[in-house]
């Protein structure tokens, strides 16, 4: 497989995407002479410039990914680069439409032998490249100047700074993702005294209204920064903590101490990845099931029993036995 030319195709939730570096990454260690091309959703596209292990980030139209001539195009155009392997990391319909225009030597479709997610990327590669290093932690890289930019926005607020990812927008089909706002307002109070640092709370413009209640405890930043800048305060950051979420896999991926509130889906498949991420999971004996609909919610409940029996004291005591801050 030496100098060949290698495109991944990722589009869609920001977590894969972020898992499936792994796959850029294992080539590119072993084989650093390979020419790696990785194509995601137009939005995702500013967490990979920057990567080593990627030579060309190519971006898709995520508005376009229902319009076939789009495909037809998008296909024709990487057809001209005459990739020797094409990896399609999804069984989608638009994988399916470009590739038969892209005359790629070779397609390999993704593994499905996994523990974590980020096994099957990485099996993806054994499947080509044989018996290669499995990378321990996962990487993206963000630009010096705005992390700078951002430590120099906020650099009157007290250390340490604590990211809360207490989501919102996508809750509907997330149940037993989700802690409870409540928990939330109780973890933030208590950090603050122990701690004496700053807790920020960011999203999307879709939450602005949903965050509002955490200002008591927060520096809310929801719907004031981009996707990229949202991980710029991340990456200088000193703890992460979320429920299962994309933003949870881009702090692991930035090598910082991340916690991952874990319920409906399970530690040792989802849970945040690398050296430096650590889990709380539900007491109860309901949990791990991988469902996107808790059958045990009542009518109008929108905290799953797994996560309500996560404690707050549960995650106080990690941060301390483990002194992430």
């Amino acid at each position: 497989m030496k100098n060949k030319k290698v495109l991944i195709i990722k589009l869609g939730a920001i977590g894969d995407v972020i898992h499936s570096t792994m796959l850029a990454q294992s080539i590119k260690k072993a084989e650093p002479n390979c020419i790696v091309h990785f194509m995601t959703t137009d939005f995702i596209v500013p967490l990979l410039e920057n990567n080593p292990d990627i030579d060309k980030v190519i971006s898709f139209r995520g508005k376009s990914a229902n319009n076939y001539l789009y495909l037809i195009f998008k296909g024709l155009s990487l057809a001209f680069e005459r990739y020797d392997i094409v990896f399609p990391l999804s069984n989608s319909i638009r994988n399916y439409i470009m590739m038969l225009f892209m005359f790629a030597k070779k397609i390999t479709r993704r593994n499905k032998n996994r523990i974590h997610a980020v096994d099957a990327f990485y099996n993806t590669a054994v499947d080509s490249f044989g018996e290669i290093e499995k990378p321990k932690n996962l990487r993206i890289f963000i630009r010096e100047d705005l992390k700078n930019e951002i430590k120099e926005k906020y650099k009157d607020l007290p250390r340490p700074w604590i990211i809360f990812n207490v989501g919102g927008a996508n809750d509907h089909d997330r149940q037993g993702r989700i802690y409870p706002d409540e928990h939330w307002m109780e973890l933030g109070k208590k950090l603050k005294e122990k701690y004496n640092g700053t807790i920020f709370v960011c999203g999307s413009k879709k939450e602005i209204e949903l965050h509002e209640k955490f200002k008591p405890i927060a520096k809310v930043l929801t719907g004031k920064l981009t996707l990229e800048e949202s991980a710029a305060l991340y990456a200088v950051s000193d703890l992460f903590i979320s429920g299962d979420s994309g933003p949870l896999h881009i702090a692991s991926a930035l090598n910082i101490n991340t916690i991952g509130i874990m319920g409906s889906t399970p530690t040792y498949a989802c849970g945040p990845y690398g050296e430096k991420g650590y889990v709380v999971e539900p007491k109860s004996d309901c949990k791990f099931c991988e469902k996107k609909v808790c059958k045990l919610l009542k009518e109008g409940e929108k905290f799953t029993p797994c996560m309500q029996s996560i404690e707050v004291c549960d995650i106080l005591n990690l941060i301390k036995e483990e002194n992430l801050l």
